[in-house]
């Protein structure tokens, strides 16, 4: 992704200002005092920079944020802040750039990652590669017309299902889906939900084994600053928003998500 964006600019022509390491502090100085019109990032940097300057941002016209799920509520921060400048752009290493997720439509859907772009067909299937229809949940598939091999469907290991206008929503990895009582439950729209609650900085849900119903959700939360919530209070607040197979076992409050070296939650270190 980072390579991708650093070629693209230098096929514009365009003065490139690259930083060892992320400093939201920095990065905003940096932005407000080049005047900079166009910046590419995780999630988490946008979350870290519209937390510590939103006003030295003023200047993009252009914020594009990949490699990671974009929370909702980030979406919707920049979008009240800053205006309509987002992209949402999604990709795997083996399909390259796929999907976009347009200002407009991230304005109106602000969990979407959007419509694949020129050259790409994107489809949604279940186990034995049947094609869903809309609003059903499923295994997103890629073919475009630059891979090695165009006339090869590629599984990109998230499930997604697709609303009535077309625009497609992630809902987490294959592997994240757990099956508890029965049910399918995905861990990220528990996430988009919890992060909701005004008292949350941050939140990954997780499944764990559970005697009763085989597989439960766990959440792992922050706090806000000065923020007093505790995991009853939490999951009142949550009652009457999930169904009832959705609601975390657990809610663990910590100090810190682990996070990779992409600047993701590392949801394998918070199983283990």
């Amino acid at each position: 992704y980072g390579v991708a964006m650093l070629l693209i600019g230098v096929v514009l022509a365009r003065e490139i200002y690259i930083c060892e390491r992320f400093d939201a502090a920095k990065a905003c100085s940096l932005i407000a005092t080049n005047d900079i019109q166009a910046v590419t990032l995780v999630p988490l940097m946008l979350q870290r920079m519209l937390k510590v300057n939103p006003a030295a941002l003023s200047s993009l016209g252009c914020i594009i944020s990949g490699s990671a799920l974009l929370p909702p509520t980030v979406a919707q921060a920049t979008i009240e802040q800053l205006g309509e400048k987002l992209f949402n752009l999604y990709g795997t290493s083996e399909a390259g750039f796929c999907i976009i997720g347009t200002p407009a439509i991230i304005s109106r859907k602000s969990a979407s990652i959007g419509k694949p772009i020129l050259g790409v067909q994107a489809r949604i299937v279940n186990d034995s590669g049947t094609v869903l229809g809309k609003n059903e949940i499923g295994q997103l598939w890629i073919r475009s017309s630059w891979t090695s091999n165009q006339q090869s469907w590629i599984p990109t290991g998230d499930l997604a299902y697709r609303d009535g206008e077309d625009d497609i929503f992630l809902c987490g990895r294959v592997d994240d889906m757990i099956v508890s009582g029965g049910e399918n439950v995905y861990p990220v729209e528990v996430e988009n939900i919890l992060a909701q609650h005004p008292e949350i900085e941050a939140v990954a849900v997780i499944g764990i084994a559970d005697a009763e119903f085989g597989q439960r959700l766990k959440a792992v939360a922050i706090r806000k600053a000065g923020a007093t919530l505790d995991p009853t209070a939490l999951q009142e607040w949550l009652k009457p928003r999930v169904a009832r197979y959705q609601m975390p076992a657990i809610i663990d409050f910590r100090d810190d998500l682990p996070y990779t070296s992409l600047d993701k939650v590392d949801k394998k270190a918070l199983r283990a």
